[in-house]
């Protein structure tokens, strides 16, 4: 079983020339159906696609439960723009909601059967603190 997961490379361009110097965030369009798998408070699609959530998971139980990444979305499997849920809340801008996040995200996710080959444990809830 073999799935590869892609991130989309961004840029962060300032114009230099223009008053008050924008910053501008660009990357390369996605051809395709572009979809919102996950977002930072729980949701899942409809559609419901086993490779998001298992990247979700994973990521969880690479950072030994202290990272989440979440909000999920792009074509295929080509992801843009996530957001990372950090245990402490610290990071990662306003849409980290620490341990909040990672807990609506298990509160919705359902292993499925991409957990299973990876052998991620079932979710059990870490104290903000630990």
């Amino acid at each position: 079983y073999q799935r590869r997961v892609h991130g989309v490379d961004a840029s962060l361009l300032k114009c230099i020339q223009r008053q008050d110097q924008p910053l501008l965030a660009v990357e390369p369009y996605l051809q395709g159906k572009y979809v919102k798998h996950t977002n930072n408070f729980g949701y899942v699609s409809k559609e419901d696609r086993s490779t998001p959530q298992a990247f979700s998971h994973w990521t969880y139980c690479q950072s030994k439960g202290k990272l989440l990444i979440c909000d999920i979305q792009g074509v295929d499997d080509f992801y843009t723009d996530p957001q990372i849920h950090s245990r402490d809340g610290t990071g990662f801008g306003a849409g980290n909601l620490g341990s909040v996040g990672i807990r609506k995200f298990f509160d919705t996710h359902r292993c499925n059967s991409i957990c299973q080959f990876l052998r991620l444990p079932p979710h059990q809830a870490k104290a903000p603190d630990a």
